[in-house]
């Protein structure tokens, strides 16, 4: 895929090749395309292309259609890895709301992170719905309730972090931060949930791996 400029327009096109012939597609006509993720067994389970696309590539373009990616993403059956691709998608479309603060990217998040809780009950899938609606409003009685629940039920470090930053409980961020491994700290400080923390003073750079 590759980035084509028309005047001050960017366009996100594809090129396929069929019968010795390029062909140029829009990359938002899904229909053309078919993308599968292989699991541990050589398995290979249909997903969006348009889980691939990144922040870079977000922030860039003109021609994005919300609507074909909500059917690309909507229409393929379930899997376990089509859900972490789009739980992954999600999160890149936190990075650009938080980069850009257009309306589309919240909205397209808030829908694929419903559709993924329709489909699978996932801690992770939870949190990062509750973490889009903070970006929004304050959380309602119930939800605050639903939030506190969850607390009580798990017991992974990195769960209790995502859950304290939902909660804006900065002593219990800064404890469980500290709990982790130096490796799961880098991983975190790349989430779009630690955009959620107001006072990140007590963050050290985290040391490198020899």
């Amino acid at each position: 895929m590759q980035i084509v400029e028309i005047g001050n327009i960017k366009l996100l096109l594809v090129s396929i090749i069929k019968n010795k012939q390029v062909n140029y597609f829009d990359f938002f006509q899904w229909e053309h395309f078919k993308c599968f993720l292989q699991d541990q067994v050589g398995t290979d389970h249909p997903t969006s292309i348009y889980v691939k696309l990144t922040k870079e590539y977000l922030l860039k373009i003109d021609n994005i259609d919300f609507d074909a990616i909500k059917v690309s993403i909507t229409s393929i059956p379930y899997s376990h890895l089509h859900g972490e691709a789009v739980n992954q998608f999600i999160l890149e479309l936190l990075r650009v709301f938080d980069e850009s603060k257009r309306e589309e990217f919240w909205n397209l998040a808030e829908f694929l992170s419903k559709w993924l809780m329709e489909q699978e009950e996932n801690i992770i899938y939870r949190l990062n719905y509750y973490q889009i609606i903070k970006r929004k409003r304050v959380f309602t009685h119930n939800e605050f309730k639903e939030i506190q629940n969850l607390k009580r039920k798990h017991q992974d470090t990195d769960v209790l972090l995502g859950i304290s930053i939902l909660l804006g409980n900065q002593g219990d961020i800064q404890y469980y931060y500290e709990e982790l491994s130096d490796k799961v700290k880098k991983e975190f400080l790349n989430y779009p949930i630690m955009n959620l923390i107001e006072d990140k003073s007590f963050i050290e750079p985290v040391k490198k791996s020899l």
